[in-house]
């Protein structure tokens, strides 16, 4: 696997972190999803990420500290052309992303936003991907920059269409922000 292995998920001490619900999706639920990702690889499917759903979110928003650790691992996956949940695993660093965002500083433990820069790079090439459907998914992780820059190169209809409606999406909600709001906007 591109990035990750069986033996780097086993080498984190989970137990220093919490997943969201934790009396109901303990934390050895965490490595256990993301060894099975790795262990599958091109056999990987959606159903193989659903604990991962479970465990990194937590209720009423923000992301508890498992997310984190987890992020690496995450974002090596999605980025592995041999692993056959790629998208799922976009769309869910997507979600982890939007969720952190709405929770802002008190909902998201700060190691969190630390990771998502380190991986910054990683997440952002998504959008350049080879597969259409990862670049499509991809379209969540990006900012107006990056929107914009991605319809300039982009020449897959599957992925020009989503990206135009992202696109006017974007733009009419600058539009009802006011301006000195809207300056400057990227997401961490």
């Amino acid at each position: 696997m591109a990035g990750t292995s069986v033996e780097a998920v086993d080498a984190v001490d989970w137990s220093r972190f919490r997943t969201g619900v934790p009396e109901h999706h303990p934390v050895k639920e965490v490595p256990r999803a993301l060894s099975r990702l790795v262990r599958r690889g091109p056999a990987a499917t959606d159903e193989d990420c659903d604990p991962l759903y479970f465990c990194l979110f937590a209720p009423g928003g923000g992301l508890p500290s498992a997310a984190a650790a987890a992020l690496p691992f995450l974002t090596a996956l999605a980025s592995d052309p041999a692993n056959g949940a790629r998208v799922t695993l976009v769309e869910l660093l997507g979600a982890l992303d939007g969720a952190a965002r709405e929770a802002g500083e008190q909902g998201t433990h700060g190691a969190w936003r630390e990771e998502w820069r380190r991986q910054g790079d990683k997440i952002a090439a998504l959008l350049a991907d080879p597969a259409p459907s990862v670049r499509r998914a991809a379209l969540l992780l990006a900012d107006d920059d990056a929107l914009l820059e991605r319809w300039h190169a982009e020449t897959d209809p599957a992925v020009r269409l989503p990206l135009l409606l992202k696109l006017g999406t974007r733009a009419a909600t600058a539009a009802d922000v006011p301006e000195t709001e809207s300056l400057g906007r990227r997401r961490a």
